[in-house]
């Protein structure tokens, strides 16, 4: 059974790809499946999905029906026990899904979690620190949902100072 199904819903977005589909089929630790949703990208969105992931299943849908709307044809065609959404201009580390899959098996009652967010200036990661939201130490206090928590980079963090967008489970 595939632990973690990595989504990435993508519209033109050829340029960033080659990064995010690299970082998604390079983790470690856990069994993955891709899925590029393709919402009717005019670049050359697609062929750059099938090169940089040629494992991936692509998902090429006739008209751009949004975002959201994509990620649950995504989440549609999945088959893990656990659903990364992914935006196609990011990138994880190594280890993501590993950890991701490892805090959500501890928390069986989580519904939903997602990693601190770093800005990309070439090589080098920084902590956003601006458009997300200081979460405090009990999981699910960050103004999501009942149930949410929140995961760092690292194995042995805990909830506390992390920041927390949103993310999808299943």
């Amino acid at each position: 059974m595939v632990d973690v199904s990595i989504v990435v819903v993508a519209y033109n977005d050829a340029t960033d790809l080659p990064r995010t589909l690299t970082s998604a089929v390079g983790q470690e630790g856990v069994s993955v499946e891709l899925i590029v949703v393709d919402n009717a990208s005019s670049d050359r969105s697609r062929d750059v999905a099938a090169v940089f992931a040629p494992q991936a299943r692509i998902v090429a849908l006739p008209e751009n029906v949004g975002f959201a709307a994509g990620m649950n044809c995504g989440i549609e065609a999945s088959s893990g026990r656990y659903v990364l959404a992914l935006n196609p201009d990011c990138r994880l580390e190594p280890d993501f899904a590993a950890l991701l899959a490892s805090r959500l098996n501890y928390w069986p009652d989580v519904g939903s979690a997602s990693g601190r967010i770093y800005r990309a200036e070439g090589r080098e990661l920084s902590p956003i620190s601006s458009s997300t939201a200081r979460m405090p130490t009990s999981p699910g206090a960050c103004g999501a949902s009942a149930g949410s928590v929140c995961t760092c980079r690292g194995p042995w963090r805990t909830t506390a100072g992390a920041t927390c967008p949103s993310g999808a489970g299943r």
